[in-house]
């Protein structure tokens, strides 16, 4: 995780960036270890705020206990007060930091409105594009693990999933039999919905 956060930390300060608003649920979860989906656009689980030598997943009081138990590394899990944008502008105003990176394609207007508000004009904003969301794009080796044992997983519950398949096999039992065969392997559940399709 630490790796992680130093490679963002380089693209801050490349950026000329001195805190950085990670919204985006995948690059909160890679950076922090937080796996929870937002609810929608408008309702984050939480908001990691990562600055030079400090970072901290911002959570609601209902989640916090969860993302307490899953950050790793050097991230501390905090309460984000309500409500939380106008908060997390005044966190980073306390902090000092001047510019601040935001991932503008995963904050609503509304919250960066609110983000802006806490801020009281004393920092502004760096749209960091899509370069947190390339720091995922290179895989270290626990995920190249993670994924070969996801590969094996696979290609053993498609076999034992389909051994004995019989034409009246509707697709929908094939699904159920290849997501039943994931998890008997060790799976938590597919990646996203089983499609099978025949015709």
């Amino acid at each position: 995780m630490s790796d992680r956060l130093s490679r963002l930390r380089a693209v801050m300060a490349d950026r000329g960036v001195d805190a950085a608003i990670v919204s985006h649920p995948a690059n909160r979860a890679y950076l922090s270890g937080f796996f929870a989906d937002d609810h929608g656009p408008d309702e984050p689980t939480a908001m990691l705020l990562v600055e030079p030598r400090r970072a901290r997943l911002l959570a609601s009081v209902v989640n916090l206990p969860w993302a307490a138990a899953s950050v790793r590394g050097d991230v501390e899990a905090v309460d984000w007060g309500i409500p939380w944008p106008l908060r997390l502008g005044e966190t980073i105003k306390e902090s000092g930091a001047r510019r601040v990176g935001i991932e503008e394609n995963a904050l609503t207007v509304g919250a960066l409105d609110a983000i802006l508000e806490g801020l009281e004009g004393a920092a502004e904003i760096e749209r960091l594009g899509t370069a947190v969301d390339r720091l995922r794009a290179v895989k270290d080796a626990d995920e190249l693990a993670v994924m070969e044992e996801a590969i094996r997983i696979t290609d053993e519950a498609f076999v034992a999933a389909t051994k004995g398949l019989a034409a009246d096999t509707t697709e929908r039992e094939l699904a159920d039999r290849l997501d039943r065969a994931m998890r008997d392997r060790g799976a938590s559940g597919p990646a996203f919905d089983t499609i099978v399709a025949a015709g």
